[in-house]
């Protein structure tokens, strides 16, 4: 389980972030500029959405019991510095609302890692609104294209964070309002 904000994301197999990269990240990065705790998560802060700037968020799911807790990062596409991040544990959708909240604050697509709790998750996310509209992979059949052109067998977070910042950098997505268009 991951043990820090970075963990999450270089404990995998095929590593989609360079550890040397995120080591110097991790070491300059300035204090958030918000802080604050509710229902057992935590959110921090680092930067205000942006006008023009496109946002992406990668959520690692728990049911909130044990040692599992829920991680949810947004990355914004444009800097690629991550923007803020909700962490602990909580009930599944007392995490999917934080979730949903602050996805819609920045306008930013969302991915939600599709392994363990992750299939039932993806479905209980269709129940908020912002969530229903902007998930990476909605929860359809194996092998089939979402609405945003993931196919719905990539199942890891940080590959479908990956391939959400390369598609906003390859000029596939583009901000209108606080909505993402092919």
């Amino acid at each position: 389980y991951p043990e820090d904000e970075t963990s999450c994301w270089a404990v995998i197999g095929n590593p989609q972030f360079r550890s040397d990269v995120m080591d110097v990240h991790s070491r300059t990065a300035p204090p958030p500029i918000i802080h604050t705790a509710e229902e057992g998560i935590d959110k921090l802060v680092w930067r205000e959405p942006l006008a023009g700037h496109v946002y992406a968020g990668g959520m690692d799911p728990s049911t909130g019991e044990g040692d599992d807790p829920m991680a949810f990062e947004i990355v914004d596409c444009v800097t690629g510095e991550q923007a803020a991040q909700l962490y602990g544990k909580a009930d599944v959708d007392v995490c999917l609302g934080q979730v949903d909240r602050l996805a819609a604050r920045y306008g930013a697509l969302v991915n939600i890692e599709r392994t363990g709790i992750g299939v039932p998750t993806v479905q209980r996310a269709m129940r908020f609104p912002w969530l229903s509209e902007h998930l990476w992979q909605q929860p359809w059949e194996k092998g089939v294209e979402t609405k945003y052109g993931a196919d719905a067998t990539v199942i890891n977070n940080a590959a479908g964070m990956a391939e959400v910042i390369s598609g906003v950098n390859r000029g596939k997505y583009r901000p209108l309002g606080t909505d993402l268009i092919l």
